[in-house]
């Protein structure tokens, strides 16, 4: 077996949020694979735990990472100096959001746009 990637899932009750983390090794990066778990965890959680809120952070300079959270409709909430070590430095941490109205809004707004489509 394999192991080509990792996504974490952390249910906070007390905050009603969930936290998603995620590794993709390099090369099945690029296909698309993190985004569709990522939106699949993220219905999970306002569907089945019906948080409040999803959330997601990465090194502010990991491109690819902050291009999976701005493409499934997060929203940047700001910026932590020095947040995380990574090897042998630290590294700035940005945070992303997205709210159970957001994602609400987004679903109806595809919705419509699927149907215009057709």
């Amino acid at each position: 077996m394999l192991l080509v990637g990792i996504l974490s899932y952390r249910l906070d009750s007390r905050r009603d949020n969930v936290e998603l983390g995620y590794w993709l090794d390099a090369a099945m990066q690029g296909k698309g694979v993190v985004t569709l778990a990522c939106r699949t965890m993220v219905r999970h959680a306002f569907e089945e735990h019906q948080v409040h809120k999803v959330v997601i952070s990465c090194a502010t300079d990991n491109l690819r990472s902050r291009a999976v959270a701005e493409r499934l409709g997060f929203v940047q909430e700001g910026i932590l100096r020095q947040a995380d070590r990574l090897h042998d430095h630290y590294v700035d941490g940005v945070f992303y959001g997205l709210l159970v109205d957001e994602w609400h809004a987004q679903a109806v707004h595809t919705e419509v746009l699927r149907k215009e489509t057709h």
